[in-house]
């Protein structure tokens, strides 16, 4: 592995955030904003400081139950095996994806995708004491604690994917779930992504959920839909079964990668918590989450594949003990209580078979007809209303009191209005071979959702606010009519000196 970790940047665009893990190219820390956006994306050209691991250290799979290596029929599936699953549960789903016109690496690449899995699973088994692991969509038909990998087969070539983070992340994950479809109805999960040659960068990308501090089953993450992406560079295929999916990089670098990867999606590290650094991540040193800081906590030792450090020092977003706190002394996120960690048994355990349909105790039809029990009452649940709380302006958090009616599941979207050219029927970005019309088009800035048991207000914190401007908050349940908060943004007041 070459060098010492390279570079963190601080890339963003209000809401939507990814955050990367990419090979050194200069030895600087800190975040350094990027001139065109905001933070929101946080893109990271470096693993966590400290994470560099040892030659020939190997995994140890096994702790938590997963095999290490996975089925001899090297063939895949393009679809969900949905037949073998062993749960319905909310459960990462893995997924190998490669561009257009480049081979399909999958058979060479599928045990280390199983022995990262593995890895991780045993990683957080040995951190939360043997009481947690982690929930893969598991169950295909060469055996039933092997990870269900779909391959998919991107429709644009590597430099289709090449850009910014932001730009990599959404033409990614909406290419590969255009591909899967939605997971069946009720299922929750998150993606794990490996994109095969995208040759711009070796990298970690991911939902950044820093703002997600709300604890317990209410966390915006137990609702499933994000991804946690790596892209691998090698632009070859192997003569064999490979390790090396990131290219010149060691396997263990993988490993620590998709760890870090898949602990943003699950809700670390948070702005609250008490050594965060401003930009999604943490500064223990030592600690898969965590960066270079001028003056950090130390604790643990240099990360390897063997010696996964998840939250250190316990303090910040893994606390098996429960009961985290936030710099403020307020209670925070512990993704030790995410739905997609449970204990070892219960993630490798099937689901018990659906009970039989209770025996009908009525009397008969008459005639001998059939009774064929009515359809469920489509439900009339909606929202009611929106209220903006305080007065939005750059640098605080935009909340927002929403009214649902009744049970259901409420969208909540932020948009920015800014302005546009007119395209035909559109209002796109302006360029100079725009000369339409001017006008305004909605740029989404986060999205939540609103999981609601019976009517009541739920108040949000929905996006910490970089940039002055018009604004709109729309919330609706399922079909029924959308409704809208518009609202301004002003600038910070000036201090007086």
């Amino acid at each position: 592995m070459r060098g010492t970790w390279g570079r963190h940047t601080v890339i963003g665009l209000l809401g939507l955030a990814v955050v990367a893990i990419a090979p050194p190219t200069v030895a600087a820390h800190g975040p350094v904003p990027d001139a065109q956006t905001q933070r929101a994306i946080s893109a990271t050209l470096a693993p966590p400081l400290g994470a560099m691991p040892r030659a020939g250290s190997t995994s140890r799979a096994g702790e938590a139950g997963l095999p290490a290596a996975w089925c001899a029929d090297r063939t895949g599936r393009t679809t969900d095996d949905v037949a073998s699953a062993l749960s319905t549960k909310p459960h990462i789903k893995v997924v190998y994806a490669y561009a257009a016109g480049d081979p399909n690496n999958f058979s060479h690449y599928v045990d280390f995708i199983q022995e990262t899995a593995a890895t991780i699973s045993d990683a957080v088994h040995v951190e939360s004491g043997g009481t947690r692991s982690v929930r893969w969509d598991l169950g295909t038909s060469c055996g039933e604690k092997l990870l269900d990998v779909t391959t998919v087969a991107l429709p644009g070539d590597d430099l289709a994917y090449s850009g910014s983070s932001l730009e990599k992340y959404n033409r990614i994950t909406a290419d590969v779930r255009a591909a899967l479809g939605p997971p069946p109805a009720g299922v929750r999960q998150h993606l794990l992504i490996w994109a095969d040659n995208l040759r711009d960068v070796a990298a970690g990308i991911a939902k950044d959920t820093s703002a997600f501090s709300t604890p317990g089953s209410d966390n915006p993450t137990n609702l499933g839909g994000y991804a946690a992406i790596l892209v691998g560079n090698n632009g070859i295929t192997p003569a064999g079964p490979s390790r090396a999916f990131m290219g010149s990089e060691s396997p263990e670098f993988g490993i620590v990668a998709a760890t870090h990867e898949l602990f943003h999606v699950l809700g670390a590290v948070l702005d609250v918590a008490p050594n965060n650094d401003g930009a999604g991540h943490c500064r223990d040193r030592f600690d898969v989450m965590c960066y270079a800081s001028t003056d950090p906590p130390v604790c643990g030792a240099p990360l390897t594949a063997d010696s996964l450090s998840i939250d250190c020092n316990k303090d910040d977003y893994f606390r098996p003990q429960g009961g985290l706190v936030g710099a403020s002394g307020q209670a925070i996120w512990n993704t030790y209580d995410s739905v997609f960690l449970c204990p070892p048994a219960a993630c490798t355990a099937r689901d018990p078979a659906p009970p039989p349909p209770p025996a009908s105790t009525g009397p008969p039809p008459p005639g001998g007809a059939t009774a064929t029990p009515s359809a469920p009452a489509p439900t009339t649940a909606k929202v009611t209303s929106v209220r903006v709380v305080g007065t939005p302006r750059v640098g605080t958090v935009l909340r927002a009191d929403v009214r649902v009616s009744g049970a259901g599941t409420a969208v909540v979207t932020v948009v920015r209005r800014v302005g546009g050219r007119r395209k035909g029927s559109r209002c796109v970005a302006p360029k100079r071979a725009h000369r339409g019309r001017r006008c305004l088009r909605d740029v989404r800035v986060v999205r939540r959702r609103i999981v609601a048991s019976t009517a009541r207000t739920t108040r949000l914190r929905l996006v910490k606010l970089k940039t002055a401007g018009r604004y709109r908050i729309d919330a609706r349940m399922g079909t029924t009519a959308r409704v809208a908060r518009a609202l301004t943004v002003r600038a910070a007041p000036r201090r007086r000196r």
